[in-house]
């Protein structure tokens, strides 16, 4: 039997980007993703470069700043328990247990159906 049982969770993320796109077209341009204050999260000098670039471009009309943006993404985190060998599992459909037991979704732990419909010993030699 599962103790510790943890229901499933939808955990939701948020990334944000600073936008530039060309004047001409505003389906291409740059996006790089930066935190709450605008400062890039991964400063590489490539990208320090190619950001400065964007920035001269809207400073001479060839592109145009969309400011931050920010996109929301979801992930669920499946129910998890554990296992009467101690270990911790995650409950994503049903679940085997590196000590062989097996579990549902809710953490109920299941019989195998060869064993239950022909024995434990119709397929031993």
């Amino acid at each position: 039997m599962i103790t510790n049982y943890q229901n499933a969770t939808t955990e939701i993320e948020e990334i944000r980007h600073r936008v530039f796109v060309y004047a001409s077209d505003e389906n291409a341009g740059y996006s790089f993703e930066v935190d709450a204050n605008g400062d890039l999260l991964k400063p590489t000098a490539l990208i320090r470069e190619n950001f400065a670039k964007c920035e001269a471009a809207v400073a001479n009309g060839e592109m145009l700043d969309h400011g931050i943006e920010i996109y929301r993404n979801s992930y669920r985190i499946p129910a998890s328990g554990s296992c009467e060998c101690g270990e911790r599992i995650y409950l994503n459909g049903d679940t085997e247990c590196a000590c062989g037991r097996k579990y549902n979704v809710f953490g109920q732990e299941l019989r195998s159906f060869r064993d239950d419909y022909y024995g434990d010993d119709i397929f031993d030699d």
